[in-house]
C-alpha cells in the first residue's frame, strides 16, 4: 500500500517526510499513541521505503502534511514485494511471541513482558550483521513498553551505536514506561486516534451490520485496527450481553456476572485464536479480560456523557447505558472508570481474574449503595 493510503496520521508521516529531507534520520524512533491508529502499518511502509530500490514522489496537500510531496516506495520492485508478503530478510518484526522461540527460559513462562531472551536472540544479535540485500535492517518492536527492564537496558547500547544502516522504531501505547535513556537515545513520533465517521465507513464497507459497525466505532474510540480486529469476530451478541450484565448487576446476581466474564473471555480466545493462531490461548484469553473491562469503562463513560445532556436512546447499546445512568450519578461513574483501570493493571500479573472481578463488581455495587 501506498504511504498516504494511511489515513489520519498526516502529521506523523510529514515529520518522518521531514528528517529525510534533512539527511537527518536517526536510527531510533518511538511510535507512540493509541493501539489500533496505524503505528505499525507506517512503520512497515516506512521501512519499505528503505529497502526500495526506485522510490518515487508523490505530491501533497502542504496544509497536511507541512510539506509538497513524499517520497514513498515504488511498490513493483523486489523488495517492495518482499516486505508486501512479510518475507523480507532484512525487515523484522519483533514481539512477545517470540518468547516461545528463544533458546532461553522465556518459552516456560507466561509472557506478560517481553524478555530479555527476545531482546538479545531476535534484536542485538542479528543487528550486528550485515543486510542481506544490502540496503538496510529495520527491527520494528511491537508494544515496546512490554519490554522488561533487563530487556530496556540490553537495547541501549543498539539504540547508541548501531550499525550502518540498521534502524529499530518502537511502537507503544505507553511511552511513559519506557526508560528515559530510551527517549534520550531516540526520536518520538506521535500518532493521533482517527475520525469516527473515517471508522465507521472502513467497517461499513467491509460489510458489517449497521448497528454492529456504530457499536464497535464508539467502543474502539478512532482506534481503527482494535475495530477492525474486533468487528470480524463473532462477538458483538456477548458484548451486548456483557452490558445487559452490568446493568443489572447487583449482589444476587453478582458471581453470576463475574463468571460471565470468565467463561466470556475463554469465548473470545476460542474466536480471536481463529483468526491470530501465532497468539498463545493464555494471552487471548488475558486480552478478553482486559477488553471486558474495557467495555465498562466505556459504559460509565457513557454513563456520564447520558447525563450531560447526550440522549441514551442514540448511544450505542443506549438501554444499558440508560440504566446505568439512573443508577450512578456522574462522580460514581468516574470512581467506577478508575476501579476498572486500577483492576485493568492488575491483569498483568498473575492475579486471579475470577477473584479480580468479584472485587471489581463487589466495588461497583457499593458504589452504587452509597458504601
Amino acid at each position: 500500500m501506498p504511504i498516504l493510503d494511511i489515513i489520519g496520521q498526516e502529521q506523523a508521516i510529514g515529520r518522518l517526510e521531514r528528517a529525510r529531507r534533512m539527511e537527518r534520520v536517526p536510527h531510533g524512533y518511538i511510535f507512540s499513541g493509541p493501539e489500533g491508529v496505524g503505528k505499525a502499518t507506517l512503520a512497515t511502509q516506512w521501512a519499505r521505503l528503505q529497502f526500495c530500490s526506485s522510490p518515487v514522489t508523490r505530491p501533497v496537500d502542504p496544509g497536511h502534511y507541512q510539506c509538497d510531496s513524499i517520497r514513498d516506495a515504488c511498490g513493483e520492485c523486489k523488495d517492495c514485494h518482499l516486505v508486501q508478503s512479510q518475507t523480507h530478510p532484512d525487515l523484522h518484526f519483533i514481539d512477545r511471541d517470540l518468547g516461545r522461540f528463544t533458546s532461553g527460559t522465556a518459552r516456560s513462562r507466561q509472557l506478560l513482558t517481553l524478555p530479555i531472551d527476545v531482546i538479545r536472540e531476535f534484536v542485538i544479535e542479528p543487528a550486528g550483521g550485515f543486510p542481506t540485500r544490502g540496503r538496510a535492517k529495520v527491527f520494528i518492536i511491537d508494544e515496546a513498553h512490554t519490554m522488561a527492564r533487563p530487556a530496556q537496558n540490553a537495547l541501549l547500547k543498539t539504540l547508541e551505536e548501531p550499525p550502518p544502516g540498521t534502524f529499530l522504531i518502537l511502537c507503544t501505547s505507553r511511552a511513559d514506561l519506557l526508560l528515559k535513556t530510551i527517549h534520550s537515545r531516540t526520536q518520538i513520533v506521535r500518532f493521533k486516534t482517527l475520525p469516527n465517521e473515517f471508522v465507521l465507513a472502513q467497517l461499513q464497507s467491509r460489510n458489517i451490520p449497521n448497528e454492529q459497525a456504530l457499536f464497535w466505532t464508539h467502543f474502539c474510540n478512532g482506534r481503527l485496527g482494535i475495530a477492525l480486529t474486533l468487528a470480524q469476530l463473532d462477538f458483538f451478541d456477548q458484548m451486548q450481553a456483557l452490558l445487559n450484565a452490568l446493568a443489572s448487576l447487583g449482589y444476587r446476581n453478582m458471581l453470576d456476572v463475574a463468571q460471565l466474564m470468565v467463561d466470556s473471555a475463554k469465548h473470545f480466545s476460542q474466536e480471536y485464536l481463529k483468526h491470530n493462531s501465532k497468539h498463545s490461548a493464555s494471552d487471548a484469553t488475558r486480552m478478553g479480560y482486559q477488553l471486558f473491562i474495557q467495555l465498562y469503562c466505556w459504559a460509565f463513560q457513557m454513563a456520564i456523557y447520558s447525563h450531560s445532556g447526550w440522549n441514551s436512546a442514540e448511544m450505542p447499546s443506549g438501554k444499558p447505558i440508560a440504566v446505568l445512568a439512573r443508577k450512578y450519578d456522574p462522580l460514581m461513574c468516574a470512581r467506577a472508570i478508575q476501579i476498572s483501570a486500577r483492576t485493568e493493571s492488575a491483569l498483568t500479573t498473575n492475579a486471579n481474574p475470577s477473584l479480580l472481578f468479584e472485587s471489581l463488581l463487589l466495588d461497583y455495587i457499593e458504589l452504587q449503595m452509597g458504601s
